[in-house]
């Protein structure tokens, strides 16, 4: 099972996926390298991605995702620290 996402604006948007666990502990599916090509998934205005690199079907029972989806770059391995900090 994978996700596809629609941009169905104008401007480009930087997605990823946030994974909660049945324990309420939060993490992001796609984190990347500083020394890796990419340092996000850009999705330009009226584009579409297909994002099957992640096994959303392999979710553990009481598992949920959320489409996080902002204007700017961030860095991945800053905000999954931050979300290993907190239970939500």
């Amino acid at each position: 099972c994978w996700m596809k996402v629609s941009n169905r604006g104008d401007r480009k948007a930087i997605i990823n996926v946030v994974r909660f666990s049945s324990d309420g502990k939060a993490s992001l599916c796609y984190e990347f390298d500083y020394e890796s090509e990419v340092s996000c998934i850009i999705l330009a205005g009226g584009a579409e991605v297909v994002l099957d690199q992640y096994r959303f079907a392999e979710a553990e029972e009481g598992e949920r995702f959320m489409l996080l989806v902002t204007d700017s770059p961030y860095d991945t391995h800053a905000l999954q620290m931050l979300l290993k900090q907190k239970k939500l």
